[in-house]
């Protein structure tokens, strides 16, 4: 999930194709290849998700819209402060922001 997944990555080529061009991506691509999804984009900037609330604040006075992507979706994850802090927190907060 996130800016660099399949739904991401395809919310940024619709957005393209309907004259956005100042798209900004956050994702960790950490040694994936999820990269690959996002290479035929013009992107603005890619920010790393420990860096979205600062690079928002940043920002503020430029962002329109914000698409929350991010998750871990994976079923097997064992971590539930993870999957908390992940899914519900950075949902919460980028909800108050």
């Amino acid at each position: 999930t996130g800016g660099g997944g399949f739904i991401g990555s395809n919310i940024v080529a619709a957005l393209e194709q309907r004259g956005q061009n100042r798209i900004v991506v956050c994702d960790a691509f950490d040694d994936n290849d999820k990269w690959h999804n996002l290479a035929k984009r013009d992107l603005y900037n890619c920010i790393d998700p420990k860096q979205l609330f600062t690079y928002m604040e940043s920002q503020k006075a430029q962002i329109q819209v914000v698409f929350h992507m991010g998750a871990i979706s994976s079923t097997t994850e064992k971590n539930v402060d993870l999957i908390l802090d992940q899914n519900y927190r950075t949902t919460m907060n980028l909800l108050q922001w």
